[in-house]
């Protein structure tokens, strides 16, 4: 975001692309929208020059074959009502770092 004009430019679900703050500054600066996700940023990007990596590191590998063997305990949220508009969220970041 541009603290002077309040003009933004944001990507999500951007994959194989390591600079995704770039792609999301020319998504600001060239285009009308505010966002571009999934396969929008990832066209977007490759038409601004942005060159696809294989993001996948050794360690994420095994993560995600140790993954399925994993004894992962999920959080519980309970309603208190028809109204209760609580939200959880949970990653496998951290339950690695035991958050």
């Amino acid at each position: 975001m541009c603290g002077k004009t309040l003009r933004c430019g944001a990507v999500g679900a951007l994959r194989d692309y390591v600079h995704a703050i770039t792609v999301a500054r020319q998504v600001m600066e060239r285009t009308p929208h505010t966002m571009l996700v999934g396969e929008g940023a990832a066209l977007f990007a490759g038409e601004i020059g942005e060159q696809p990596t294989n993001m996948l590191t050794a360690r994420a590998r095994e993560d995600y074959q140790e993954w399925p063997s994993a004894q992962i305990s999920f959080p519980r949220m309970s309603s208190d009502g028809p109204h209760d508009n609580r939200i959880c969220g949970w990653s496998r970041s951290a339950a690695r770092a035991n958050i």
